[in-house]
């Protein structure tokens, strides 16, 4: 039995549905089992007894959806399950020492760390390097994403996410939106919480990719930490032309992102001659194309259940 302990049903209402998505897909069609986080912190006996009370046997391979509190409650029973261990990590920097010290643990912990960033692994974690399997699992895009190719779309740049100090491109993206230089579309963040109704709720979702699909281009930045996130996937899948940081151009290039081929490369020194660029009309044309094969690539090898299979695969 293959086995993920995660807060899917905390996921199902969060503001992205992307690890929600590629758990169900594991679950549906390469016979992962799930269990809630707070099901076992709550039921009484030890972990080998609730496991059993739940399946009827132990598990081959653990999935640890992070739950790095989880972990480091359960270390040493989780230590003497005789099965392959696994736990997934996505952000990799910590904001305190005692966060840092719960996933080094977790990590240590753990057979093999399946990461979103892995290709930045060794900058955050020097003191496993060399000692620790880490398979590089990168975002992707769910199928709220998944919209036809818009022909006419509105002659816009969108920009949407958190707007802070970590995103300095961004914040740099919303100074113009501010100034009305450009013709930017700001969709403001709706904040990091698990009660979203996607049924009811255009912020998220599918109200949120039709809002992509509308626009020409969709900005999205790797921030301080030199991270693909998931808009890198999200924007071009939805249609959008991806417009987009150039500090990760070696990272995404090894997904198959050439520069100008499938997406348009942005740096600070450039900023504002690649927005008039990306706005003016004689180039749309050539910029068209690129949104298409950005979004044929995406669709192609960058999907939610891409990811559900990159990880069935690994934990094997």
């Amino acid at each position: 039995m293959k086995l993920i302990i995660s807060q899917l049903e905390a996921l199902r209402g969060y503001v992205s549905r992307e690890f929600y998505y590629v758990m169900t897909e594991l679950m549906a069609s390469y016979d992962w089992k799930q269990i809630d986080t707070y099901e076992l912190w709550r039921a009484p006996g030890s972990l080998t007894s609730k496991l059993l009370n739940n399946f009827g046997e132990l598990p081959d391979a653990i999935l640890f959806w992070e739950g790095y509190e989880f972990v480091c409650a359960h270390t040493r029973e989780i230590g003497g399950l005789d099965c392959k261990k696994f736990i997934l990590a996505d952000d990799l920097h910590c904001q305190t020492e005692e966060m840092r010290e719960m996933k080094s643990v977790s990590f240590d912990l753990c057979d093999t760390v399946l990461s979103t960033y892995g290709y930045v692994w060794d900058r955050f974690y020097q003191e496993f390097q060399g000692a620790k399997k880490v398979v590089w699992v990168p975002h992707s895009a769910s199928p709220d994403f998944l919209l036809p190719y818009n022909s006419n779309p509105e002659n816009a740049i969108f920009l949407s996410g958190a707007i802070s100090w970590h995103y300095p491109l961004r914040q740099q993206v919303k100074s113009l939106y501010d100034q009305g230089t450009y013709a930017i579309a700001y969709h403001g963040h709706p904040g990091y919480h698990c009660r979203y109704d996607y049924k009811e709720n255009e912020d998220i979702g599918l109200g949120y990719a039709k809002r992509i699909n509308s626009y020409r281009a969709g900005f999205t930045d790797s921030g301080l930490y030199e991270y693909v996130l998931a808009k890198y996937f999200e924007m071009p899948a939805a249609g959008a032309l991806l417009f987009a940081d150039d500090t990760v151009s070696g990272p995404l290039r090894s997904l198959g992102f050439i520069e100008n081929e499938h997406y348009l490369p942005v740096s600070e020194d450039n900023l504002e001659a690649r927005i008039l660029y990306v706005l003016d009309e004689s180039n749309h044309d050539e910029l068209d194309e690129i949104r298409r094969r950005g979004q044929a690539l995406v669709w192609e090898k960058h999907k939610t259940s891409d990811r559900a299979r990159q990880i069935d695969e690994a934990c094997n």
